[in-house]
């Protein structure tokens, strides 16, 4: 953690200031030139090495702290509490059938997993025996200029954020990001270091966790679901916050957080079980709720109220001039269809007010036209194919990596509640069945639990989505295939902690037992091939090249074979020094049998 052998990429964009992000967020990064030139002339003289950031003819280097630190320290320079981490880097999240966010989008996703990364970092340090950690001055000031902001507004995390204490901190906030970026751009590293002291990292973690966990909360809905982006709307001095529509993405963010206690994490379950996301055809969860979208002839279209209450509209209708808007033939009236954004719109006004005869009708009416305009397409809110397709992750499509991804995340709750179930306490066994339920409504709505006819392929291969109107789709190698082998192993029960392995084999159900006598061919660690046999009711998988064998018993119990011994246990337990035998591979133990009433 303290060594410094890491190094940077030394890539040639450049984030503008926040006052330009504030002028356009579409339009935030920017190509330096002059240092791409610099770095392929570096490269010709010192091969790949020229592509590092260096500091005085030497390359930069960092210890692992200072690099985890430097990813949480720029997503922070975003927040905006109670919305979310603000999206103007130009570049869209996960699913990037949102992509039209990027720029005025705040993501709660991001947030959710901030906070649970502020978390990891914060426990593995709390277990390092040191004082402090040295990190380069640039980013020892950063982080400390950061935290000052942070605790100068705290108090408004138990007041309340309004549109104004909210613009005031982000103004804050991104004014620190901006000198950190600047002095980097300008002048690099200085190869100066400081010490920043464990007291300060927990400070800052704590600081960090409250704000991120006041924002989450903020975001829950009605419904017990959570919003998962929000969009931003600057006015003067002023941020507001605006809701969308809900999405299955955040249920899972949410969830894998860390910040949810079993019975708020039932609640999200359950009301997304309830909820418009849910696909009863395919016993699964959209990506977000299906909807019919308006028809061609019903878009674009300026209310009459609006048009008697415009005296611009009315002059420009009945002079003929139609730059701005248009009167069909059925008397109802549009904006140009030439009018790609208010940029262009704004455009054209300018034009008109040129024109003497129009300069003070245009200026009295410039800012009511341009939120007309705003409120008749609604811009902000469009998110990208997403809200648009009906396929490719389009509305009425499951996505099947995010829907493994929920079955991954309550993995993580079922182990709480797995531990905490021990005590045996009414309460607390209907917790773990409520959870069970909803992990097996969620596996065996997924591909390999169903016919090829439900599926629309073949249902062990990997697709993408599938659609409203079809079977399953894209078929690949996703990511879904990561999530599903994380839950496998789960369910097979062996754990792993501290150092110590157990088997908890409670998550697979009797059908997964074998039906007929069989073998098991493996490697052992002497790279001898070996056919263990199998009977009927006993299920086998190989770990560190040592066999594990499940048989179906009334009372659980494990047996360690080693050479000529064998040791019998209740507790489905390794001891210690097993377990290091076990992950030394040194042909100590030979096998491992475990009998578990498994369930039906």
């Amino acid at each position: 953690m303290a060594k410094e052998c890491f190094s940077f990429a030394n890539v040639p964009y450049r984030i503008k200031k926040y006052a330009e992000v504030l002028a356009n967020p579409h339009d935030t990064i920017v190509f330096d030139e002059a240092m791409d030139g610099k770095i392929t002339e570096q490269v010709e003289a010192n091969g790949e090495d020229g592509k590092l950031l260096q500091c005085d003819g030497e390359t930069v280097h960092a210890s692992l702290i200072e690099k985890l630190l430097i990813p949480s320290l720029a997503k922070m320079f975003n927040l905006v509490p109670g919305g979310g981490i603000w999206m103007n880097t130009q570049r869209p999240e996960w699913n990037d059938a949102n992509n039209a966010l990027v720029g005025s989008g705040l993501s709660v996703i991001t947030t959710c997993y901030l906070r649970k990364y502020f978390f990891f970092l914060s426990d593995w340090i709390s277990k390092v025996d040191c004082h402090g950690f040295v990190l380069s001055v640039e980013v020892a000031t950063a982080l400390r200029n950061q935290l000052s902001v942070l605790n100068s507004h705290v108090d408004e995390i138990q007041s309340g954020w309004n549109p104004k204490n909210r613009r005031c901190f982000v103004d804050r906030l991104s004014a620190v990001g901006d000198a950190y970026r600047e002095s980097i751009y300008d002048v690099g590293f200085s190869g100066e270091k400081t010490t920043f002291e464990i007291v300060e990292l927990n400070d800052l973690f704590e600081m960090c966790l409250r704000y991120l966990d006041d924002t989450i909360l903020s975001n829950q809905r009605a419904d017990g679901l959570y919003h998962s982006y929000n969009v931003l709307e600057f006015g003067e001095d002023t941020l507001s916050v605006n809701r969308l529509f809900e999405m299955l993405e955040g249920q899972v963010a949410v969830l894998n957080s860390g910040l949810l206690n079993l019975d708020a994490a039932l609640i999200v379950l359950d009301a997304l079980r309830g909820s418009e996301m849910y696909r009863a055809d395919q016993n699964s969860y959209m990506l977000y709720p299906d909807r019919d979208l308006p028809r061609f002839t019903e878009k674009n279209q300026i209310s009459g109220e609006h048009v008697s209450h415009s005296k611009l509209i009315c002059q420009l209708i009945e002079s003929g001039d139609e730059t701005i808007v248009k009167r069909d033939k059925k008397g109802a009236v549009h904006f140009n269809g030439d009018i790609r954004n208010a940029s262009v719109l704004t455009e054209r006004l300018n034009a008109i007010q040129a024109d003497s005869d129009w300069s003070e009708l245009v200026a009295s009416e410039r800012q009511d036209m341009l939120e007309l305009f705003e409120s008749v397409f609604d811009h902000k809110s469009f998110t990208g194919r997403s809200g648009t397709f009906f396929a490719y992750e389009g509305l009425g499509s499951i996505y099947w990596h995010m829907v493994s991804k929920l079955k991954l995340a309550v993995v993580y709750y079922l182990g709480k509640a797995q531990s905490v179930a021990t005590s045996g306490l009414e309460q607390d066994q209907q917790i773990l069945a409520r959870l069970r339920v909803h992990y097996d409504c969620i596996s065996s709505g997924i591909g390999v639990g169903k016919t090829p006819e439900q599926y629309g392929a073949i249902p062990t291969d990997p697709y993408s989505h599938t659609p409203k109107h079809a079977g399953a789709q894209q078929p690949g190698m996703t990511g879904q295939v990561k999530e599903d082998i994380l839950a496998r192993f789960y369910e097979l029960g062996l754990r792993i902690d501290e150092g110590g392995v157990s088997f908890d084999p409670s998550l697979m159900r009797s059908e997964e037992l074998l039906k007929d006598d069989s073998t098991l061919e493996y490697l052992d660690v002497d790279q001898n091939w070996v056919i263990v046999p199998l009977q009927i009711d006993q299920f086998a998988y190989t770990f560190c090249q040592v066999p594990v064998i499940y048989k179906n018993g009334k009372t659980p119990e494990l047996t360690v074979f080693s050479g000529e011994a064998e040791t019998t246990r209740s507790e489905l337990l390794l001891s210690s020094s097993e377990s290091n035998h076990l992950f030394a591979r040194d042909s100590f133990l030979e096998k491992i049998e475990i009998t578990f009433p498994f369930s039906k």
